[in-house]
């Protein structure tokens, strides 16, 4: 993936954002590893680096990374949060 981000950012003007969605395939410590090797890419986020239940192991990414981590849109459906009202938007 290193290669691929790598090859990504040379490809785009300099000023643009670079999002990598990792669909939650990674395990805490394989997605730290892989995290601070794009952290010279300079990304916008890193969404969903593991799974929306495993809160513990997000927490542990968000702590050992510099990398802005992108999460949340599927706690609703897979996590069960639920919000003290309904959206009225």
């Amino acid at each position: 993936m290193v290669t691929l981000i790598g090859a990504v950012h040379e490809a785009v003007a300099e000023d643009t954002d670079i999002a990598v969605d990792c669909h939650w395939r990674y395990n805490a410590s394989d997605v730290i590893k892989l995290a601070r090797e794009l952290e010279s890419f300079r990304l916008l986020w890193l969404e969903d680096p593991v799974p929306p239940d495993h809160v513990a192991a997000l927490k542990e990414v968000h702590s050992k990374v510099c990398v802005p981590i992108a999460t949340g849109e599927n706690l609703f459906l897979f996590a069960g949060f639920k919000t003290s009202s309904p959206n009225t938007l």
